[in-house]
């Protein structure tokens, strides 16, 4: 029966992650309580290494001094063991305990939620970009004609070159409009939103356009339409547009993407998941 109790809370918080809408004190208490989970996470594998290497240890040793040595430090690791998934599960309940359920439509509580509490993943892919600071990139919805807004930069080019966010197929133009030539081989945005390209054959970089972010005075009154699309409200004010970098906007980070904590937070329960699972499934085989 170890770490069946255990395993089942993980499980079942692993699964009832739900959109963040606490407060900014919640948001940095949660930000210290996923570092913490991180490093019981991390704590827990190395025990787990200690652990098979004890056991090969034991494998291959006769004397039964030796055994009795290596039995006593296994046996230890495991108490250890049990401890960091113990206080791993209620880490993870307790960033849990800061997070409320809401609609999937929704006007943000908090304007940082949206621009600080997030951090920037690295990709390596050239259309993923990212802002560091504050603003939104800004695209059009062809079914209403309307301005969108969204944090979170995954372009693609869609059938006639122009950058999209989203898919190829499905995504939506960003504006100001950029159009890629058909035989681009490679894409570089400046921290400033200055998009080039570069042609075979060519040494130079051509100018294509500039990326342009909107500032709202109260981003908080955005409403949520879609995951990481937004709306203007009367709450939120008027976008006010500006180039990156300057008027108190972000700079843009290319071949990165923004990632929620609640991302990560649900990637580090999943691997904690997996580990425990492991443990449990050794566990049965273990001699008694």
């Amino acid at each position: 029966m170890r770490l069946i109790a255990t395993l089942g809370l993980v499980v079942s918080f692993c699964f009832s992650i739900q959109a963040e809408d606490s407060p900014t004190v919640t948001d940095v208490n949660k930000q210290l309580l996923t570092i913490e989970l991180e490093s019981y996470l991390n704590a827990y594998k190395n025990a787990s290494a200690n652990i098979r290497e004890l056991e090969t240890k034991l494998a291959q040793t006769n004397t039964a001094e030796s055994r009795a040595t290596l039995e006593a430090n296994r046996d230890s690791l495991r108490v250890h063991l049990d401890a960091l998934a113990v206080r791993a599960n209620e880490t993870a309940i307790r960033i849990g305990k800061t997070q409320t359920g809401t609609s999937k439509k929704k006007t943000l509580p908090d304007g940082t939620r949206v621009y600080l509490r997030n951090r920037l993943k690295s990709t390596g892919r050239d259309l993923d970009v990212a802002i560091k600071g504050r603003g939104f990139f800004q695209a059009v919805d062809p079914n209403t004609n309307a301005k969108v807004y969204a944090r979170v930069g995954g372009l693609d080019i869609d059938a006639n070159g122009y950058l999209v966010l989203g898919s190829a197929r499905s995504g939506l133009l960003i504006t100001p409009s950029i159009q890629l030539p058909a035989d681009t081989i490679a894409i570089v945005v400046s921290p400033s939103g200055e998009t080039w390209c570069r042609q075979p054959g060519e040494t130079e970089l051509r100018l294509l356009g500039q990326m342009e972010l909107s500032q709202f005075a109260n981003p908080g009154g955005l409403q949520e339409i879609d995951e990481n699309l937004f709306s203007e409200t009367e709450a939120s004010g008027t976008a006010s547009v500006t180039r990156p970098g300057q008027d108190g906007a972000g700079i843009i980070r290319q071949g990165c993407i923004e990632e929620s904590d609640s991302t990560r937070v649900r990637e580090l329960i999943e691997q904690l998941v997996d580990l425990l699972t492991a443990d449990h499934s050794t566990e049965s085989l273990r001699p008694r």
